[in-house]
């Protein structure tokens, strides 16, 4: 997960990345070759499930206009674009939406463990999803449909969230 320069022969890190994408891509490699149209078909089943969960958060707060978010999505040129391209964009929204998802449509503990976990994930991606982390925690603690705060739901998210992140950060 890094790139190198290399001066008279020693490589330098000059670049670093989380690693999660690369691993994305050597475990689609192992499973089915080296071609990038693999790589290309998992994207665009990541971003149909991409558009579902959006339509699902739309569905809870919107129900009238889940069928059109549904319909400009999957219609959207962007999505078209970023599934097909190797960047690390479709696996990112794909978390990061599945983890909101989680958090807003899920019932129980089981979505703040859901969301801490892709939320993690999330950031082994992209790393400037980091500050989300302590933000989601802090509206899960105090943003909550109950009178009182959610401590404990909030330190479950927090826990998982950081307990994926943390082997990459040491």
């Amino acid at each position: 997960h890094t790139v190198t320069e290399s001066v008279k022969g020693n490589p330098i890190p000059s670049m670093y990345r989380p690693p999660l994408y690369s691993f994305f891509l050597a475990g689609i490699f192992l499973l089915f070759g080296e071609n990038l149209v693999y790589v290309q078909l998992v994207q665009i089943l990541l971003s149909i499930g991409t558009i579902i969960f959006t339509t699902r958060i739309s569905a809870l707060y919107f129900p009238k206009a889940a069928p059109y978010v549904f319909g400009l999505m999957a219609i959207s040129p962007f999505e078209a674009v970023y599934s097909s391209a190797i960047l690390s964009e479709t696996l990112v929204t794909f978390l990061f939406i599945f983890s909101l998802s989680a958090l807003l449509s899920f019932k129980g503990s089981k979505r703040f463990m859901l969301s801490g976990l892709a939320l993690g994930m999330c950031v082994l991606v992209r790393d400037i999803y980091l500050p989300l982390i302590i933000i989601f925690a802090l509206c899960i603690a105090f943003f909550q449909e109950y009178s009182r705060p959610q401590y404990r739901n909030s330190l479950i998210f927090l826990i998982l969230a950081c307990l994926v992140v943390a082997p990459w950060s040491i």
